[in-house]
């Protein structure tokens, strides 16, 4: 075969295979993002050079955090059913699959936003006396892909898009209301967000709001001309532009004195070889609760705005710390109390940055931890992106001995204590309708453990069934204080679970739905307390968790190894006793949302 003639069969052969990673992609919807690459290179530009790690990253739910929806097979078994209808303030909405494209029919969004944000509830057409057009458009974008799915309709300016109210649990295979699938108190003002707002920070790499706003006829209004580089999180969120990096590298000389390190890689960023302070931050771009130091160039270039990986994120970005004093008004939309605990750690899963940075083993120096001295987007399971072979123990072993305190001896010879994290890096954030490991690493309280109840502490969500007595002996506290209001014989983890706030209530009733848990407490206690969680809580998040913590105790075959302890439990606990903790439980509003 002639040597033109062989070029031409490869030059065909990678096309075909391009074709196949990369399919021809559909005509814009009406109100879809336009995407422009600028100095990006853009994911599949990647591919060529780097098809590992493409590859991996490809396999991560990063890849896919937000998709056009013309774009995904709504044919397969992972998909939602369809159609979905259901009603939403007196309104029937519904998601349909038509000629294989998704399409929504209902009120339109964005005026039912507006009446929302102008607080003009209750939302019926009797009440209001308003005429809200009903359209039929196509669902333009879908984020989320581990967790469950949100659907983006077209709003009515420019590329504004708003959410459908209710979201596909795709572990659960059940569609919920959206604000059911958060932390909400039951009176709280719905919300129809705009993705230009809000995931455009984090769901797309370079997005930019490019917001307008204003008043007319006394109502609110805004709209956007939104762009992005890319949607999803992808290789350049971590890396940075990588235009003149991938130009430089066509050069086979760049190449050589780059892989001899004669030479850096131009225009582009490598998270492994920056400092730990440094590479977290390209984490905590959205892995943070923060305020923009110039909210006005936000709202317009967004992440284009002053950072890119390897820059210190302080410099653009406020991040928020507990008890903070110096944020102008409206500033942040929730208020502080629902994002922080009393003790100043961080209560919203996701936001892993602000936990971290507060703690001593990442600001001690050149020895500091950051997210890379645990996780991996290239070498780990997509689920927690965890590196491989790490285990639980050996993430602290990095750093520290087995110590040999009393407490550590017990939970070495212990099952489920033994490892670091369930001390150190307990299950105190919320999100996803769980506990999330909270990044604010810490040793657990062991003085007067029984009026420590916020957050939850580690030692109680274990231990759910004990009481006072027994933390005191396991934790050698002679010099008991008094102030629990109940008596010493109340087993903490129940009383909190039925008297705490929200929160409280949430992490501790989805602890108690934990096989490891589930076998050192008594299970009828706590049957009987997700029982009264499930059926009379105020909470849809709440009552949910405990319905499905329920359900997988009822399917564990764990056993209580502590026979004695079970028997004199239940003479001290009646129903009557649970409901009335239940009764005088913390009801000051809770809200934790995304």
């Amino acid at each position: 075969m002639h040597i033109p003639s062989l070029l031409a069969g490869l030059s065909l052969l990678i096309v075909a295979i391009g074709a196949l990673h990369f399919p021809a992609k559909n005509s814009p919807l009406p109100g879809e993002p336009e995407q422009h690459l600028n100095e990006y290179l853009g994911s599949k530009g990647c591919y060529g050079c780097h098809p590992s790690e493409f590859s991996s990253w490809k396999s991560s739910y990063h890849s896919s955090m937000t998709r056009l929806a013309t774009e995904i097979d709504w044919q397969t078994e992972e998909s939602p059913p369809l159609p979905f209808e259901a009603n939403f303030h007196d309104y029937p909405v519904s998601i349909r699959l038509e000629e294989g494209k998704l399409r929504y029919r209902g009120p339109r969004l964005q005026t039912l936003g507006q009446l929302f944000i102008n607080h003009s509830i209750p939302l019926n057409q009797h009440a209001l006396n308003f005429d809200i057009a009903t359209v039929d458009q196509d669902v333009v974008l879908i984020t989320g892909s581990h967790h469950y799915l949100a659907f983006w309709i077209n709003g009515e300016s420019h590329e504004e898009l708003r959410l459908f109210p209710f979201v596909y649990l795709l572990k659960e295979k059940i569609w919920l209301k959206r604000a059911e699938a958060f932390l909400q108190p039951p009176d709280a003002l719905e919300t129809i967000p705009r993705w230009n707002a809000n995931c455009i920070q984090c769901h797309a790499l370079a997005g930019q709001p490019q917001q307008r706003e204003g008043y007319e006829n006394g109502l609110f209004w805004e709209s956007y001309d939104t762009e992005v580089a890319e949607f999803g999180i992808t290789c350049e969120a971590c890396h940075g532009p990588s235009k003149e990096h991938a130009s430089s590298m066509r050069s086979p000389f760049q190449r050589l004195a780059a892989r001899h390190q004669e030479a850096r890689h131009p225009g582009t960023v490598n998270p492994q070889e920056l400092s730990a302070a440094r590479s977290t931050a390209i984490c905590g771009q959205c892995h943070s609760y923060f305020s923009p130091r110039s909210p006005d160039e936000w709202w317009t270039s967004g992440h284009r705005f002053g950072f890119e990986p390897g820059d210190d994120l302080g410099a653009t970005r406020q991040i928020l710390k507990p008890h903070e004093t110096s944020l102008r008004e409206g500033e942040v939309q929730a208020p502080l109390e629902s994002l922080f605990w009393q003790d100043g750690s961080i209560r919203v899963g996701g936001r892993e940055y602000n936990g971290i940075i507060q703690s001593p083993c990442y600001s001690k120096g050149e020895n500091s931890i950051g997210c890379l001295s645990c996780h991996s987007m290239h070498h780990s399971d997509p689920n927690d992106q965890l590196k491989e072979d790490l285990s639980e123990k050996s993430m602290c072993q990095q750093c520290h001995q087995a110590p040999n305190s009393v407490a550590h001896q017990l939970h070495q010879q212990e099952s489920p204590g033994d490892n670091c994290l369930a001390c150190h890096m307990p299950k105190t954030t919320f999100a996803l309708s769980k506990g999330i490991r909270a990044h604010q690493i810490s040793s657990p309280v062991t003085e007067n453990i029984s009026n420590a109840s916020e957050p939850p502490q580690a030692c109680v969500l274990c231990h759910l069934d004990q009481e006072t007595s027994f933390f005191d002996e396991a934790l050698g506290n002679h010099n008991k204080q008094p102030g629990f209001e109940e008596s010493a014989s109340t087993p903490l983890g129940i009383y909190w679970a039925l008297s705490g706030n929200a929160a409280i209530r949430a992490l501790l009733a989805d602890a108690m739905g934990s096989p490891e848990v589930a076998s050192i407490n008594s299970t009828e206690a706590l049957k009987q307390t997700l029982d009264i969680l499930a059926t009379q809580d105020e909470y849809a998040a709440v009552q949910r968790i405990a319905a499905r913590s329920l359900k997988q105790l009822e399917n564990s075959s764990a056993t209580p190894t502590n026979k004695r302890h079970r028997k004199a439990l239940s003479s001290k606990l009646s129903k009557k006793r649970m409901e009335s903790w239940h009764q005088q439980r913390d009801r000051r509003p809770i809200t934790i949302s995304e």
